[in-house]
């Protein structure tokens, strides 16, 4: 049981790779450009926004309820937001890097993830759809959509995990 238990997580890390890889893509003037837009498209909008919910309890700029979800109103006070994380690119990207050792540890919030199911539902919400309006959106929305799946398997993993460890 133990070996299955590893097989499955050793599945799963190359979703964290490929998450970090649409990162790698992209650059420090991307980022200038869109912070610079003070009304960007609703789905470039809709990925801060996910990438946001992701953040909660992560990342000090991302406001948080006592409950651990996002506190904004809506997507233009979450554009706001989004701008804010892209003062410093190097930092936002640093930290985005590092998720997939949050998810790993199970220190994210399950509130966070249950926050865009709806998001990662939708069969626009991929990179090749939002590539057209911002490529830093793509590469986010591509690393949300590949952390979210890392972390369903992880969630299931877990108890399994525990079990063996307790057996």
């Amino acid at each position: 049981m133990l070996a299955d238990v590893q097989q499955k997580l050793d599945n799963a890390l190359p979703l964290v790779e490929q998450a970090k890889a649409a990162l790698d893509k992209l650059s420090i003037d991307d980022f200038r450009v869109l912070k610079a837009l003070n009304n960007p498209p609703e789905d470039v909008k809709e990925v801060f926004f996910a990438v946001q919910n992701l953040l909660c309890g992560i990342e000090e700029q991302v406001p948080t309820t006592k409950n651990g979800k996002l506190n904004v109103k809506d997507y233009a006070e979450s554009w706001k937001i989004s701008q804010k994380l892209m003062q410093n690119p190097k930092n936002f990207m640093e930290t985005l890097l590092g998720y997939g050792q949050y998810v790993e540890t199970l220190k994210v919030n399950s509130n966070n993830f249950k926050a865009i199911e709806q998001i990662v539902d939708k069969d626009t919400f991929n990179a090749e759809s939002i590539a057209g309006k911002s490529t830093v959106a793509a590469g986010l929305c591509d690393w949300v959509v590949n952390i979210n799946k890392y972390y369903n398997v992880v969630v299931q993993v877990d108890p399994l995990r525990k079990a063996v460890a307790s057996a």
